[in-house]
């Protein structure tokens, strides 16, 4: 066999043209790949490859043994544009290097405004493979875990940290990832641990 793809050819096609793209332009191999399956995920020309992107990474269990993982991480798209002007700080000549002398926080948005976030959460441990979606703005996530069932298990009104106890309590899945905190923060948080909000 001299080449091999999962999935839809015209999607690794897409994959592959992107990728060479970026990789001609000197980005990093791994941002090329991100990017490009994004890109892939985005193009209306592909409609059997959509939905969330899920990047995995190589870990050393305890017993040396390797195993792999889901990546946590939070994406946020903004449904309404925020201005933002920065001013140098007042003592600072044109030569330095400026310092800000006042800041500006940016919100998340709202549901109302169109801004949607997504957590990923996952879980870090060889023996289960979880990865839980908890949407920010609609206070319900999914979990996913072959283990359970093969279908996405949906929770509802819940916030982040109740979602992720709810998650550790029924099914005894600790999960890690970036959460959601005060409408313009993100926490990392480990529910191995006592959370600390």
């Amino acid at each position: 066999m001299t080449s091999a793809w999962i999935g839809d050819i015209d999607g690794f096609s897409e994959f592959q043209k992107q990728f060479h793209e970026l990789i001609r332009k000197k980005q990093p191999e791994k941002e090329s790949l991100t990017q490009a399956f994004s890109r892939v995920i985005e193009n209306p020309n592909i409609p059997t490859i959509a939905d969330f992107q899920v990047s995995t990474i190589t870990e050393t269990g305890p017993y040396g043994d390797r195993f792999f993982r889901y990546f946590e991480k939070f994406t946020l798209t903004l449904g309404r544009s925020q201005t933002i002007t920065l001013k140098p700080h007042e003592n600072s000549s044109s030569n330095e290097n400026h310092s800000i002398a006042n800041s500006h926080i940016i919100n998340w948005g709202s549901a109302a405004d169109g801004s949607y976030g997504v957590c990923y959460f996952v879980s870090v441990t060889p023996v289960i493979n979880a990865i839980a979606y908890y949407f920010a703005h609609g206070n319900f996530g999914v979990l996913f875990c072959p283990k359970l069932s093969f279908e996405g298990i949906v929770i509802r009104n819940m916030d982040n940290i109740k979602f992720l106890e709810f998650i550790k309590s029924k099914y005894n899945i600790p999960l890690r990832g970036f959460m959601l905190r005060d409408n313009s923060a993100v926490q990392l948080i480990d529910m191995r641990f006592p959370a600390k909000t």
